[in-house]
């Protein structure tokens, strides 16, 4: 029988048109498709269809948001330790940013220049050799300085009649220009410290501005200075006499 004839019979068996088609679609082997089975293991993918999808879909949209998120909060928190580590950097102390500046090792003169009766080569040449250093960026002397001083002091307490110039090293700031005061107050440092060892200083000198030239040495800094540059801060020399009777 022809599918004609069979669309024939169903319609005269009481079917309608569109039952007769199934029927002979049916008897063609073109029926409507059904969904093949998934074998073990293997996602099924028809029961994601319809209602399933949305669900699906909100999912992969919370999994993106919170990826999201991550990442810029991780960008977040490492711009914050970037910028943490900056302020910390340019807002540092000093001494712990900068590299320290040495000042090189400063000394004060002492030169014994003879005023009538001249003293005994010795305490000239002690004298003339003596160095006084002082604390970086300071016109204190140490312990060991004013030792050194009252030392000067007792060799030059048996002379008659001297002038003893004591020569501050001036020293510079950081563009090169000298510190005179500061040059002064050294060589008065000196001064005051002989005078504490109880001898009389009226006498005495303190030449310290002027410029001054740095020579190289190996345990210390002396320095060559231009007389004609300075000024003396006192008048004339006179007699050096212990005070206090400390010459009995």
């Amino acid at each position: 029988m022809r599918k004609s004839d069979k669309t024939v019979v169903g319609r005269r068996a009481g079917m309608s048109l569109a039952q007769a088609q199934r029927f002979a679609n049916a008897a063609n082997g073109r029926g409507p498709r059904q969904p093949a089975r998934p074998t073990p293991g293997e996602p099924n993918l028809e029961a994601l269809k319809g209602p399933n999808r949305l669900v699906v879909f909100g999912l992969t949209l919370l999994a993106g948001g919170a990826l999201a998120a991550g990442l810029v909060f991780a960008d977040k928190h490492d711009l914050l330790n970037k910028t943490q580590r900056l302020i910390a950097q340019y807002t540092a102390p000093d001494q712990v940013e900068a590299e320290p500046v040495e000042e090189e090792l400063t000394a004060v003169a002492l030169r014994v220049q003879p005023v009538g009766q001249i003293c005994s080569d010795d305490v000239y040449e002690d004298v003339r050799s003596t160095r006084i250093a002082f604390e970086a960026g300071s016109h204190e002397l140490t312990p060991q300085a004013r030792a050194a001083a009252r030392q000067v002091a007792q060799r030059v307490a048996g002379c008659d009649m001297i002038q003893l110039v004591v020569t501050g090293h001036a020293s510079s700031d950081a563009d090169g220009r000298m510190v005179h005061l500061v040059s002064w107050r050294r060589a008065e440092a000196v001064i005051n410290s002989i005078s504490e060892a109880g001898f009389d200083t009226g006498m005495y000198r303190a030449q310290g501005v002027g410029l001054t030239s740095a020579e190289q040495a190996v345990s210390a800094v002396t320095f060559d200075v231009d007389l004609s540059e300075l000024e003396a801060a006192r008048t004339a020399p006179v007699d050096v006499r212990p005070t206090m009777e400390e010459s009995e």
